[in-house]
């Protein structure tokens, strides 16, 4: 099984471009680095890629875009960009060609790399100076946060239509879709078809709904690379140790999973929702 390696990075402070910030981030790259080459040998490492950032704020992209107006392009060893980025991308192309030398000159191997952007801070952050474009899409965002849409040209939902949009903006690189689900959260309101809510959702409009995102993904106009399904299993680890001992059911981050955990005796079991069968099923 391969695998792509997420490089977490703060992405609330206040300035991506602070000495001290970069220096921290540069030493947290190398040593998710050397975690990864610890568990794998070198030569048959299935590591695909590392995606450099997953989210970064808004506000912290355009309060370091405002310290650092004329900052707007970044050449390195690997990384070269044009004169037209701004300083939170030259923040990202700058820890990009970090993991990328400090890969090659520790280990002699040259990951993929990507950063993973979402709905959000779409017109705020582009990458096309690495080697693919990654977003994390979801069905319900297209309708609150970018309503004027279009529909998509073959299934006519809004999550087509938002991938051909997102696909159309850097047409000749792969486009990777590094998350997309539903959580099941309890009690949240029940939105249904054909966005579905962020949270709310029975267990079988868990599977129909990313069913639907994935004959979305694959009849898309514009070739997309592929989609990795937000997540195997309930992240009741989320907001730290203590909030790991028990699923909140307010809290809608925590019932994401194909998979949940439940309670046997003193122990957890691992339980599958009726989506991960039917995603095995459809990848078989």
């Amino acid at each position: 099984m391969n695998f792509i390696q997420v490089i977490w990075i703060d992405g609330e402070a206040a300035d991506f471009q602070n000495s001290t910030f970069k220096t921290n981030t540069k030493n947290y790259i190398k040593e998710v680095v050397d975690r990864v080459y610890s568990v794998f040998n070198s030569d048959e490492i299935p590591l695909i890629a590392f995606t450099i950032g997953n989210e970064l704020s808004k506000g912290s992209i355009y309060s370091t875009n405002r310290s650092h107006p004329d900052l707007n392009f970044y050449s390195g060893r690997f990384i070269k960009t044009d004169s037209s980025i701004n300083a939170s991308e030259a923040f990202i192309a700058e820890m990009a060609d970090f993991t990328r030398s400090y890969e090659f000159d520790t280990y002699n191997h040259s990951s993929l790399l990507s950063y993973s952007n979402d709905i959000r801070t779409f017109n705020d952050i582009d990458v096309p100076f690495l080697d693919f474009i990654s977003h994390n899409a979801y069905s319900y965002a297209v309708p609150y946060y970018r309503p004027q849409t279009k529909k998509g040209s073959s299934s006519g939902t809004y999550f087509q239509g938002w991938l051909e949009e997102i696909k159309s903006k850097n047409p000749t690189l792969p486009l990777l879709i590094t998350e997309t689900g539903l959580s099941v959260s309890p009690n949240a309101a029940n939105v249904g078809p054909p966005n579905y809510g962020y949270g709310g959702n029975t267990e079988q409009e868990q599977s129909t709904g990313i069913l639907q995102n994935l004959k979305d993904i694959e009849t898309s106009s514009l070739p997309i690379a592929g989609v990795c399904i937000h997540e195997y299993l309930d992240a009741w680890w989320k907001f730290g140790l203590e909030d790991s001992y028990s699923q909140d059911p307010n809290d809608i981050e925590e019932w994401f999973g194909i998979a949940r955990l439940k309670k046997s005796d003193n122990w957890y079991e691992t339980e599958f929702r009726p989506i991960y069968h039917e995603l095995k099923n459809h990848w078989k």
